[in-house]
């Protein structure tokens, strides 16, 4: 019993967010299928192929050729907010509108039925006939059965949403992946742009320190003495890195050129001294 109680535990706790927060639970339970079903998609996929070529080729060339599984987490990732902000909340109000289509079409059921009679009664009345009517004693239609409405919801559900869906899944997964694409283009030329200019800062480091010694035995080989030598000259080097300098004597040696990046040297190389020493 107790292991029994175990095994259920789990899904009463979901049963029960179902009905304390149902579209946010249906949401997130649909992002994680809609990631899931990609990832083995993705392995699929490389065992398919691997599959293919031992098949197709010998077993000393089929080796060269496997493919190795490789999980591209932009997809899934994109799967996931699709399946999360898209699906779920689809999923969550279609369904739950089938479930109220069969009292919908009886009672276009019933209506119709009941415009019938009144068009009858309607049609005696202008030939001078006189019919009482109760509108309250009106034969009702009955309720579709059980198996009538089966049919109809999966009528609906393939000819109404499936469709619609089909073509709604295809342009929102291609939208965010070309969006997905243009970030991380985006990006990387932006590391581009941010690798061009600290090549430029390391020149003007090296240009503005390339005659400064620590001391009489050393010279000065990265950037990272550079800037302390730099940073100590215009006042700006935190004091616990002074002492690691030299000797002081040697910094009045610094003659800065004129460079528009000086500035932005001394105020990018500081606060990586300063996160150095945070880490130490």
């Amino acid at each position: 019993v107790k292991i029994k109680h175990v095994i259920q535990a789990p899904f009463r706790y979901y049963d029960g967010l179902l009905h304390s927060n149902p579209l946010a639970t249906k949401c997130v339970t649909s992002g994680l299928m809609y990631m899931g079903g990609d990832l083995l998609a993705q392995y699929a996929e490389t065992y398919n192929h691997n599959l293919t070529v031992e098949k197709t080729k010998d077993k000393s060339e089929s080796d060269d050729c496997h493919k190795v599984t490789k999980i591209d987490m932009k997809r899934s990732v994109i799967f996931f907010v699709y399946g999360t902000f898209i699906a779920g909340p689809a999923y969550h109000y279609w369904f739950n509108y089938l479930n109220e289509l069969p009292a919908l079409l009886w009672k276009m059921k019933q209506t119709r039925q009941r415009g019938k009679i009144l068009r009858a009664f309607a049609y005696l009345k202008t030939h001078g006939i006189e019919v009482k009517l109760d509108l309250n004693k009106l034969p009702k239609s009955k309720p579709l059965g059980k198996w009538e409405s089966k049919a109809a919801k999966i009528a609906a559900d393939q000819i109404i949403f499936s469709s619609l869906y089909t073509f709604f899944f295809f342009t929102g997964i291609g939208a965010m992946t070309g969006a997905a694409d243009m970030a991380e283009l985006h990006y990387r030329r932006r590391a581009i742009e941010q690798h061009q200019q600290e090549e430029k800062i390391n020149n003007s480091i090296y240009n503005h320190s390339s005659s400064v010694s620590i001391d009489s035995n050393s010279e000065i080989v990265t950037n990272q003495e550079r800037c302390a030598v730099l940073l100590a000259k215009y006042g700006k080097t935190p004091k616990s890195i002074s002492p690691s300098i030299g000797d002081k004597s040697n910094l009045e040696m610094i003659t800065p050129e004129a460079d528009p990046l000086f500035d932005e040297v001394l105020n990018l190389l500081r606060s990586r001294l300063e996160q150095r020493l945070r880490l130490e």
